[in-house]
């Protein structure tokens, strides 16, 4: 997304039943509602966290409702199964909603999805990144030379001096700057962090995941309620029950002119 004066860039990531959704709504919705606090003037970090709150409390009604509408479906399916087949005076609806509900939909409302977002800050003298998730962020220097005369750079850099990324071409070489953490329970503090929240975390066969405290794992795994990352936007049940949290994490860097 551009601006007038903060050019956004964006990756989300969805997860759960309707993470695609959740995806596609933070796109549209998380870059205009930070360029709308930039322009108050409020710091690039406090203006990120703001814009992640607000959309999350957006992700979240969003989920209630449809989960209203689930239950809705579910009651009137169950009717139509009973044999109560006048419910609300039409049989042929009921039953229409009810394969619908028993077909699509999932069992929880429980969904979410990764958001990582890079932006200009301070007349462009800094850039701003916060992520919330596992959607890694690279940020990487290329050191070279070019001349006028010719076509291909010139790397000026040697081995010994720089790091090399993977996937990134070996020539010219890049130097890492920054590289975002994954927010999940193989980084201690992450682990400590979403256990303090209320979250129990539990391995099996390598996979780290958070479960809800309320209810057995066995239970939370048949309707979906566990996730393999510590921070999130969305998860209407895992953010109240299991500590995932929506709050990013917040780095600025100086751009070299």
């Amino acid at each position: 997304m551009l601006t007038s004066s903060h050019p956004i860039i964006g990756v989300f990531d969805g997860h759960g039943c309707l993470g695609h959704s959740a995806a596609q709504l933070c796109k549209r919705v998380l870059p205009l509602v930070l360029s709308s606090v930039l322009v108050k003037d409020d710091t690039p970090e406090d203006a990120a966290i703001t814009a992640f709150g607000e959309t999350q409390e957006l992700l979240l009604r969003m989920a209630f409702s449809e989960q209203k509408e689930y239950d809705r479906l579910q009651k009137r399916w169950l009717a139509f199964q009973s044999g109560d087949k006048q419910q609300d005076g039409d049989s042929g609806r009921a039953e229409e909603e009810g394969n619908l509900f028993s077909k699509n939909l999932p069992v929880c409302m429980d969904y979410g999805t990764t958001a990582t977002l890079c932006f200009l800050s301070n007349n462009g003298k800094q850039l701003c990144i916060a992520h919330a998730g596992d959607s890694r962020c690279l940020v990487v220097k290329r050191k070279m030379n070019i001349k006028r005369d010719q076509k291909e750079p010139v790397d000026t850099s040697s081995s010994s001096s720089s790091s090399s990324v993977s996937g990134l071409p070996s020539s010219p070489k890049w130097e890492l700057v920054y590289s975002s953490l994954d927010h999940n329970c193989y980084d201690d503090h992450e682990m400590e962090s979403v256990v303090k929240r209320g979250g129990i975390v539990s391995s099996k066969q390598g996979d780290i995941r958070v479960y809800p405290r309320s209810m057995a794992k066995a239970d939370a795994g048949e309707r979906g309620l566990s996730l393999n990352m510590t921070r999130s936007l969305g998860h209407i049940v895992l953010s109240k029950e299991a500590g995932i949290s929506p709050l990013p994490d917040i780095k600025l860097l100086d751009i070299d002119r």
